[in-house]
């Protein structure tokens, strides 16, 4: 299967990290994928040389889909200002994924008639989400494996724990004050 992940923005953040990883592992299912931004930024000097990227307009865009004959876009909810569901008009299924939920919980009006399939990154994203469309909103956690990173079985010394947190820290949504309250417990 071709797909094409695509942005309206290459900057540097969770977004292009997830396109990254996303692409990594669709490969790795031995699928073709390559990744489209509507804009330039600060994450195009970090993408790895074997990525084939494109830039452009959605009419680009579009010609790239027909000429390549992609069978699949992924995109971002939130890119619903760059046209992006066009795409289905040259040919392609539209999957989009919600990394966030605004404080109005929009969707931009995606619907049935305007994507294929839609997911979110967390279940609480998918909740405040699904009320404002008709597709079902399917939950693929964006994080870490528990079924591969998981706490040991034994008994025995495990070393001090790894915390990471990686977000829009302004954002009240992330609870970095309930990380920081935790954080005095920490080793």
């Amino acid at each position: 299967m071709k797909i094409l992940l695509a942005n309206s923005t290459c900057k540097v953040g969770g977004v292009s990290t997830f396109m990254l990883a996303l692409r990594s592992g669709l490969i790795a299912l031995g699928h073709q994928c390559e990744l489209f931004f509507f804009q330039r930024g600060t994450m195009e000097r970090h993408l790895p040389p074997d990525v084939r990227v494109h830039f452009g307009t959605l009419a680009d865009c579009l010609r790239l889909v027909a000429r390549e004959r992609i069978d699949v876009v992924h995109a971002n909810n939130v890119d619903w200002p760059t046209g992006i569901s066009a795409v289905r008009h040259a040919g392609a299924k539209l999957v989009l994924t919600a990394h966030k939920a605004r404080e109005s919980a929009w969707t931009y009006g995606w619907t049935t008639a305007n994507c294929d399939a839609m997911a979110a990154v967390s279940n609480w994203i998918g909740k405040d989400l699904q009320p404002y469309t008709d597709v079902p909103i399917q939950i693929v956690p964006n994080g870490i494996d528990t079924r591969r990173f998981s706490p040991r079985e034994s008994g025995g010394a495990m070393g001090p724990p790894i915390v990471a947190w990686i977000g829009r820290g302004a954002s009240p949504l992330k609870g970095l004050d309930i990380f920081a309250a935790a954080a005095p417990a920490l080793r």
